[in-house]
């Protein structure tokens, strides 16, 4: 599945109530690049398969943050739906996400929520594969943080 399939797959999502808004273009490309493990520049039947179990699993997570039904998540909001998705941020981190993400509203979107989960799903993913854990730090060339970063 190339980066126009996944706007398509996408698409008949929402049209099938399984997403609360439509994906921007840009978030499906930065999607596409996280979860093509082989750098293909084609998604997989089964990286497929995992994007759309965190789209459902993120769903659910925005839903039971969104406290007051606005279909976005302020700032509290978000704290509780990464944590509630199990990315339990410090408040630096949280401080960089609302800066990054939130918009002029104050609101992070559905879209942006999904973007989050899935760049920090990443990070986790590449860290705990450099031998890293809740308990154990890891050694870091920057080649490897290079590598990270591109995608994000």
């Amino acid at each position: 599945m190339d980066n126009c399939e996944l706007d398509a797959f996408f698409k008949t999502l929402k049209e099938n109530d399984q997403l609360l808004c439509d994906i921007s273009q840009e978030t499906s490309a930065a999607i596409s690049a996280l979860f093509d493990e082989d750098d293909s520049r084609k998604l997989c039947i089964d990286e497929v398969c995992n994007i759309g179990a965190l789209v459902h699993y993120s769903k659910v997570m925005f839903r039971k943050a969104d406290k007051d039904r606005s279909e976005c998540l302020n700032a509290s909001e978000l704290r509780d739906a990464l944590y509630r998705a199990g990315l339990i941020t410090s408040d630096t981190v949280l401080y960089h996400l609302v800066s990054r993400y939130v918009g002029s509203d104050n609101k992070v979107t559905f879209d942006e929520f999904f973007l989050i989960v899935s760049k920090l799903r990443y990070i986790i993913k590449q860290f705990e594969a450099l031998g890293g854990s809740n308990e154990k730090s890891v050694a870091m060339s920057v080649e490897d943080l290079l590598t990270m970063c591109s995608k994000l």
